[in-house]
């Protein structure tokens, strides 16, 4: 079901819409191949991909975002972790099979 936010947005990004899809097309197979937590390397900051959902705490494509920075997976009892969230620095850890959008 769609937020209130969703309905109030859909259908105003039209032209935006047509410009997304149109670079697509251009891009070469290369440019258009998913990464994943797993093709980061240390360091790397990193958006993760927004997935399906009802965009109320399990998914959706109008869920804040965040960026992480890849680092070393630190194997800890409590929390292993993988991952840094630039915003707050907290600690995660993420699939390595989660795709992502690499941030230069």
């Amino acid at each position: 079901m769609a937020t209130e936010l969703a309905r109030r947005i859909r259908g105003t990004r039209k032209e935006f819409g047509k410009e997304i899809r149109t670079m697509f097309v251009r891009a070469s197979q290369e440019e258009c191949e998913p990464l994943t937590v797993g093709d980061m390397q240390k360091g790397d900051k990193f958006i993760v991909m927004p997935v399906p959902g009802d965009n109320d705490g399990h998914g959706g494509f109008l869920e804040e975002s965040h960026l992480f920075i890849k680092t070393e997976f630190i194997s800890h009892p409590r929390t292993p972790t993988n991952a840094v969230r630039v915003r707050d620095g907290s600690h995660t850890l993420l699939s390595n099979l989660v795709f992502v959008f690499k941030i230069d």
